[in-house]
Formats: C-alpha cells, structure tokens, sequence
C-alpha cells in the first residue's frame, strides 16, 4: 500500500506543478481568467473555435476527396462513432452511380463476376440495408478477421463497461432487432449482435496474413490498419472493395488489380429488387452523391420546415456538384406546371435551377428568365 501510496503522491505533485505532459490541473481562476467560463470550457473539452476549424477544414478536405473517412472517425468509440456518421448528421459522401459505371466500362471490368470484400463502413452499411429490406445474397463476403474482432471485443465492452453515446437521429435511421430474452438490452448492444449474427451467416472471414511481408511501424492507427487489411484482401484477387469511404472509389479501376465502390452502388449493378427503395433511404440519409430522382426534388418544398432544412442544403450542394440536369428539369417543370406559386416554391425552384449554373453554363440561362415569368 505504501510503495502505491508514495506512487499516487508522486503523481498529483506533477499534475499540480504542471510537470505532467498528459495532465493538467486547474482552479476556479482558471475558468474565470482570459475569455471566460465558456470559452475556457470549450478549451477543456476540446471544443473550442481553434478546434471547430480545423473540424471543418478536414471535412473539406475528405468532401473533396483529399483524406479518408476514418481520419474522421473518433478511435476510442470506432464503432458507434461509425454509426453515428453512416447514419446521423454527418454528410457520408460517394460516386454517383453514373460515374461508377462508366469506369466500369472503361476498365472492362465485369462486377458480377468479382467477389465483395467489405471494409468496416461498408459492412455496417450493407448490414442495415439487408436488416431493413430483407436482402439475401448468394455469394458470400469476404470480411478481415481483424473487423470481426473489433466488433466482438465492442460488444463484450457495452454489456462490461459504460455504453458508448448513439445519437437518437441514428437510432430512427435504424431497425433494431431485439433478441428473445435480451429486452434489457441497449439499442447498440442488440445491433452489435445482430451485426455478428449476420457476419457469420453472410460472411467468410479471412486473415491478411499478406500484411506480415510488410513494414507496418508507421501504421499507428488500428482504424487505418483494419481498412488496410480489407483493401489488401481485395487487391489483385478478382474481388471488388464495398466501402463508403468514397477516396477508395476514385482511385483508378485495374481489371483484376483493384475496384472499390459503395455498398447501395454494388447493390444497383449486381440486383435489381427494392433499389429504388434503397435509393430513397440513402436520399433521406443525406449522401453526397446518392441518387437523385425528380420525384426527390419534387417533393422537398412540401417538406415539414425543419426536414426541408436538413435535406435542402445537401440537394443543392449534391446538383453543384454532380449535375443531375435531367432530375432538376423533370422537377423544375413539374412544380411550374403545379401552378402553386407560394414564395417557398419560388425561391426553391429557383435554387435548385440555378445550382448548375453557378460554375459553368450546363442549362441556357433563357430558360431560368423563363422560369422566372411562369412564377411571376
């Protein structure tokens, strides 16, 4: 008891004279010095303006395809912070399914013939899906030991230990499949299971055992090593990468090398069944680059406001972005020919018209002075 005692002693001494390098200490003064209580708590907690922009400067980056998801991903909760970004507020972001195919038919490659291989987003993405739509597939996945594992030692930690944090939006987003018996169960305990549940019975796991012929020292995060391992189960074995990380689809497509696509993309070019309602529950998920329908355009202005204030923004910034002029037209001219001209449906025909424009003339700029006579 002493040696500890002596040990606990040492310890508090270095956090109160600020010695230590991982802790420190502080006073009422503190709080009350500099900016103020607020600020000096968002300092505390990390959450300060320093840290809100260089949030914000790496959400830029990884919406231009410059850094991973998972360099965005909070390790200490890796699998409900995957949740809460694959279903909460965060904005997933993947090539629209035009983009996919076309470098699909110029590398020649033919998707059905390539066996899915899933990284740690694509899974608990094409796990949902299965769940809500009742999706059943004749050919396995392939799914790096190292997944399986984190997701077994996930659920041992939620029954042991204190629950992880799951945003109420998530749990709306998602069906929970509550065991017999195991009512006392948290939402993510039960889903957690049930994710094993369907790895074992979709899934044949597999070790990267390849990964041992290389020098992986400069590998730190367990995150990017579990997503190294799905990528190098995929390379150079006639297999396909399902993953919402979008930076792996960009990547150049190499017949028989490398192809990496999103789980509801993979789903369009490999079945045909319920994809137009999957397409519709990606839309109200709010994925950059989801498919974009003139029924989805269509309906947003008779959206409750708080709905219409979520989805809205990134509508626009998907049509800017990725162009579906046809869905803008088809919309554009339904909403006119409706003739229920109310401010709202102005503004937003308007908006949604003009997105394309903004940075190079894909519509003839007549058309939008046309618009603006009919709703005059």
């Amino acid at each position: 008891f002493n040696k500890y005692h002596k040990l606990y002693m040492e310890i508090m001494k270095e956090i109160h004279e600020h010695k230590s390098k991982s802790i420190r200490s502080f006073t009422i003064e503190d709080l009350e010095s500099g900016d103020g209580i607020l600020a000096n708590l968002g300092k505390l907690s990390g959450t300060d303006e320093d840290y809100k922009k260089a949030w914000n400067e790496a959400v830029e980056k990884y919406k231009n395809g410059e850094t991973t998801l998972y360099g965005l991903v909070e390790e200490s909760s890796l699998v409900a912070n995957l949740y809460n970004k694959i279903f909460g507020d965060f904005i997933i972001c993947s090539l629209p399914r035009n983009i996919i195919m076309a470098k699909l038919q110029n590398s020649k490659i033919d998707i059905a013939s390539l066996q899915p291989v899933l990284d740690f987003s694509g899974l608990i993405l094409m796990q949902a899906l299965s769940v809500r739509f009742n999706l059943k597939f004749t050919k396995k996945f392939i799914l790096p030991k190292s997944i399986e594992t984190a997701i077994q030692n996930t659920l041992s930690a939620e029954k042991k230990g204190i629950p992880s944090f799951i945003e109420p939006k998530v749990l709306a987003n998602l069906t929970i499949e509550t065991s017999k018996g195991k009512l006392e169960e948290s939402p993510f305990v039960s889903k957690l299971r049930s994710l094993l549940e369907w790895v074992t019975l979709n899934c044949s796991v597999e070790s990267n055992k390849e990964i041992l012929n290389h020098d992986t020292k400069d590998i730190v995060s367990v995150t990017h090593r579990m997503f190294l391992d799905s990528a190098m189960l995929t390379l150079n074995k006639n297999r396909v990468l399902i993953s919402e990380d979008w930076v792996v689809s960009i990547m150049a497509y190499c017949p028989n090398n490398f192809c990496a696509m999103s789980a509801t993309n993979w789903l369009a070019l490999t079945r045909t069944d319920l994809l137009q309602e999957i397409d519709d529950y990606i839309f109200g998920l709010r994925y950059l680059g989801c498919e974009i329908t003139s029924d989805h355009i269509f309906k947003i202005p008779f959206f409750f406001f708080f709905t219409k204030k979520q989805v809205l923004p990134v509508l626009v910034e998907n049509i800017e972005r990725f162009k579906p002029v046809s869905a803008v037209k088809e919309a554009t001219i339904r909403l006119i020919d409706g003739r229920i001209f109310t401010p709202d449906i102005t503004n937003f025909v308007l908006n949604i018209f003009i997105s394309p424009l903004r940075q190079q003339d894909m519509l003839p700029i007549f058309f939008v002075k046309i618009i603006k006579q009919h709703l005059s």
